[in-house]
Order: C-alpha cells, then structure tokens, then sequence
C-alpha cells in the first residue's frame, strides 16, 4: 500500500471538513502554519532553479 506524502495528507486535514470536531480542523492549520517556512523555502529553491539561465 502506497503511503501518501505528508503535503497531500495536510492538504487532505485541511479540505475536510471538521463540522462536529473544530480542535482536528485547529490541529491541521497549526501544522500547516508551522511548515509555512519550509514550504517557501522549497518553493524559493524551485522558483530560483526554473528561473535560471540556460546552461546554469
């Protein structure tokens, strides 16, 4: 059985909706908030490498 990545299980936590158990749906966003500076670090470090020049 294929695990899913961490990004698409957070992604999933936080589409769902928590309607009877808001602390699961409070749980998700803080994980999200915690990783927002290693997200961007990645996105920066794609960004910068699609952007470079030919032959970089």
């Amino acid at each position: 059985m294929q695990r899913t990545s961490p990004p698409r299980e957070l992604r999933n936590q936080l589409a769902h909706e928590y309607i009877d158990a808001p602390s699961l749906k409070a749980a998700a966003l803080a994980r999200f908030i915690d990783g927002v500076e290693d997200m961007l670090a990645v996105w920066h470090h794609v960004s910068a490498y699609a952007n470079r020049e030919p032959g970089s």
